[in-house]
C-alpha cells in the first residue's frame, strides 16, 4: 500500500506541474501575441520552441500516463491478493467453526460411551454379585454331588472347566464321562462331552443354564444326558 500512495503523490505532482505549465503557457502566449507585429522572426522562433516544448511535454504526459498504468496495475494486483487473503481466512474460519462442531459432537459421543460404560460396569457388577451369591448357594449342592454323584471338577485352562462324572454308565460304573464348560463370555458355552451328545440336547442345556444361571441345575440336566447317551 505504501507503493500505491507514493504513485499517487507523483501523479498529483505531475497533474500540479502540467496546470502550472499551462497557466504559464497562456501568460506566454498572451505575451507573445503582442510582440508578433513587431517581430515576426521572433514569433516564428517563440513558436518553434514552444512546439519543442510541446513534443516534450508529450513525451513527459506519456511518461507520466505509462506511471499511472503500473500504478493502477499495482494497485489492482494488490487488491487481488488482498482479496486471495480475504478467502484464505474466510476458509480457514470455516474450518475452525467445522472442527468446534466435530469437537462437540465428539464430546457428546464420548459423554454417552461414558454412560455406556458405567451401566455396564453396573451390569457386570450386578451379574457378579448374583454369581457370588449363586456359587455360595450352589457349593453345598456341590459337595453333594462330589461325593454321592462321584463328580470331579478340573480347571483345564482359566476360562475352561471339565466336569467329570462316575457311576454314570449302568454297565460300568467306573466309567468315566465329562463335559467342558466356558467361562470366558458373559454367557456359559458348552465345550466337547465324552460320550459326545446331540447338537440339539447340547443347545438346550446350554440355553437353559444361561437362563437360570443355576450350576447344579446344570450338572443334573449334564448327567441325565449323559447317562441317555449311554443306554
Amino acid at each position: 500500500m505504501s507503493v500505491s500512495a507514493s504513485a499517487i503523490q507523483e501523479f498529483d505532482a505531475v497533474r500540479k506541474e502540467m496546470h502550472e505549465f499551462i497557466q504559464r503557457f497562456q501568460a506566454f502566449s498572451l505575451q507573445h501575441r503582442s510582440n508578433i507585429s513587431t517581430t515576426k522572426s521572433q514569433h516564428v522562433n517563440k513558436v518553434k520552441e514552444l512546439e519543442k516544448r510541446v513534443k516534450s511535454l508529450q513525451v513527459e504526459i506519456t511518461a507520466t500516463n505509462e506511471k499511472v498504468e503500473k500504478t493502477e496495475t499495482l494497485i489492482t494486483q494488490s487488491i487481488r491478493g488482498l482479496q486471495t487473503k480475504q478467502e484464505k481466512v474466510d476458509a480457514l474460519t470455516n474450518q475452525s467453526e467445522s472442527r468446534k462442531a466435530a469437537k462437540v459432537q465428539l464430546q457428546k459421543d464420548v459423554d454417552s460411551m461414558r454412560k455406556e460404560v458405567g451401566e455396564l460396569e453396573e451390569a457386570f457388577n450386578n451379574t457378579h454379585a448374583a454369581l457370588g451369591k449363586q456359587a455360595s448357594k450352589d457349593s453345598e449342592e456341590l459337595t453333594k454331588f462330589e461325593q454321592y454323584l462321584g463328580l470331579r471338577i478340573e480347571a483345564v485352562d482359566i476360562d475352561l472347566l471339565k466336569f467329570k462324572f462316575v457311576n454314570v454308565d449302568p454297565v460300568d460304573v467306573d466309567r468315566e464321562v465329562w463335559c467342558e464348560l466356558s467361562v470366558a463370555e458373559q454367557d456359559y458355552k458348552i465345550g466337547l462331552t465324552n460320550p459326545s451328545l446331540p447338537k440339539d440336547v447340547v443347545l438346550r442345556i446350554q440355553k437353559e443354564l444361561n437362563s437360570h444361571g443355576e450350576l447344579v441345575a446344570f450338572l443334573q440336566a449334564m448327567r441325565q444326558a449323559l447317562r441317555v447317551q449311554l443306554s
